[in-house]
């Protein structure tokens, strides 16, 4: 581009647009024009020196027609921030207001907070409040409008599906009522319906199958040879388990004090509970039974159950465990289910059953021989809701009750 060797008219004014500019404003073959902010302190020297920069360049034919270079020394030209006042452009209508930021709810922090709160006076925490608290955590951030997809995918069972529903919808009640969600994103998911299966494991033993799993414990018949561990040692307990039915907790976790052999009796009020540190004994800790509740099951005068609990508690301490194992420990039930009594139950050929199947063949001999739901309830420490809904439908009787035994004549030959 040619240009042409005179000085041009470079003019500082004011700028009209807002008086907020120094605009400089110059005509070389074109008209060009460049803006200095007038909140810079050295706006006008600023200026000057643009000025003098461009007369210099457009006399050496040096001139930069995209005005980069000019540009550049506003840059250079300004002073540093921390020493400037930045003018305050005025407010048009109504002055700005600051947002605040939105403060986002750790709801794993907050749900390990109410579990805490929630199991002040226990020794343990509920296993489904340990799982809960693992499920979201593994959530890590997420938003609570997305809480009931993310609680639906999970794959796991109805039950529970259940259990950890009702705990999540507890744990938003609670933040609720202290003012930290507007609204429980579980309100509108249903529990889901349980599908009952029977579990063939608990499956009641025959009269037969008991009689042959107590001979085998106390008569050592089917030790392995060389080993020095004898079965005979676990004879009460099992004895135990099938003539009362009493969870397997509270059998491991019976003291010597808890039988009263003057009034005859056997006081459960407490059980030896796993923990999820495991199922020996260092690892388990003392609480109340499953409902809460006290029950005193009868020895009799002169049992067998009698004779079995006075060999294991005479000479005793009050504190000892009733049943322990060749190491003088409380029974790791489940170690003596796996090492000990499926073995022996493969051996007499019957099939593979928990241990908790003494209890469901306890309810089903005590329904057999004619006690109500009520009285099995209170021995079995349960409800009679849940000793009519597991225990009563393992009874299949030959005729039914109201049945009339002979036949009932036509109408019409009565008539």
């Amino acid at each position: 581009m040619r240009i042409n060797r005179w000085k041009p008219t470079v003019t500082i004014q004011l700028s009209t647009y807002k008086k907020q500019y120094i605009r400089l404003r110059w005509t070389l073959e074109k008209r060009y024009e460049m803006l200095v902010p007038l909140h810079r302190q050295d706006a006008h020297e600023a200026a000057e020196r643009i000025k003098q920069q461009i007369e210099a360049d457009v006399l050496a034919s040096s001139f930069d027609t995209t005005l980069s270079r000019y540009k550049g020394l506003l840059k250079v030209a300004h002073p540093n921030p921390g020493q400037v006042k930045r003018a305050v452009k005025p407010a048009k209508s109504k002055p700005l207001v600051k947002k605040r930021k939105k403060r986002t709810l750790d709801v794993a922090a907050s749900f390990n907070e109410y579990i805490k709160a929630r199991c002040l006076r226990r020794t343990v925490t509920p296993t489904y409040y340990r799982s809960s608290m693992r499920m979201v955590e593994r959530w890590g951030s997420f938003d609570l409008k997305d809480v009931p997809n993310l609680l639906c995918g999970e794959m796991i069972s109805p039950r529970t599906f259940n259990e950890r529903r009702g705990c999540l919808f507890q744990f938003f009640e609670y933040l609720l009522r202290k003012g930290k969600i507007k609204m429980n994103p579980l309100v509108d998911v249903l529990p889901e319906r349980k599908t009952k299966v029977k579990n063939a494991a608990r499956k009641p033993f025959t009269d037969t199958e008991i009689r042959r799993i107590l001979d085998a414990f106390k008569n050592d018949s089917l030790v392995p040879k060389g080993s020095h561990y004898l079965h005979s040692q676990y004879y009460g307990f099992v004895y135990f388990m099938a003539q009362t039915g009493c969870r397997n907790a509270e059998a491991v976790g019976l003291r010597v004090e808890d039988v009263d052999f003057q009034k005859n009796e056997v006081r459960i009020w407490r059980t030896f509970a796993r923990t999820a540190r495991g199922t020996h004994a260092a690892a388990r800790v003392e609480k109340g039974t499953k409902m809460d509740n006290e029950r005193f099951l009868p020895l009799g005068v002169d049992t067998e159950l009698r004779r079995v609990l006075w060999k294991l508690c005479v000479g005793r301490q009050g504190s000892d465990f009733v049943f322990v194992s060749h190491e003088g420990l409380p029974i790791d039930d489940h170690k003596f289910l796996r090492r000990t009594f499926r073995p022996v139950l493969q051996q007499l050929g019957i099939r593979d059953r928990h241990l908790y199947a003494f209890r469901h063949t306890f309810a089903s001999r005590n329904i057999q021989a004619g006690a109500n739901a009520a009285q099995i309830a209170y021995f079995m420490g349960d409800s009679i809701q849940t000793v009519l809904q597991n225990y009563f439908h393992n009874i299949r009787p030959d005729f039914l009750p109201g049945m009339i035994q002979h036949e009932i004549e036509p109408l019409d030959n009565a008539a």
